[in-house]
């Protein structure tokens, strides 16, 4: 014998849950209030907010182009800054670099 309740409220009342599913027992829990909720009720709440995600993930994808621009210009730094690095070391050690057209040794000190 069993007893059916339908005035109850729903046990998840977060305005924005978290959900956590438990692919052992097959049931997702709001980790918020740690209620057990119905799988058609979190999907249905996730559909619900789905523009939200979609501005979440834009604006991911612009921080990403933009740090991928500063490790770029890093990037672009650092090597400069090693072959003039090695250019200075080599002038002091009485290397000079060589023209690759003419074959013409050049003092960098004399360069404009």
């Amino acid at each position: 014998m069993f007893r059916v309740e339908r005035g109850r409220e729903k046990l998840c009342r977060c305005k924005k849950p978290k959900y956590e599913i438990d692919t052992v027992n097959r049931i997702v829990m709001c980790t918020r209030c740690g209620s057990i909720t119905d799988p058609f009720d979190a999907l249905l709440n996730l559909s619900q907010n789905w523009e939200r995600y979609e501005e979440y993930q834009e604006t991911a994808l612009k921080k990403c182009r933009v740090y991928g621009e500063m490790a770029d210009k890093e990037l672009r730094r650092r090597f400069r800054n090693k072959i003039f690095k090695d250019l200075e070391k080599q002038y002091f050690q009485g290397l000079l670099p060589h023209c690759p057209n003419c074959d013409e040794l050049i003092d960098p000190v004399k360069m404009t």
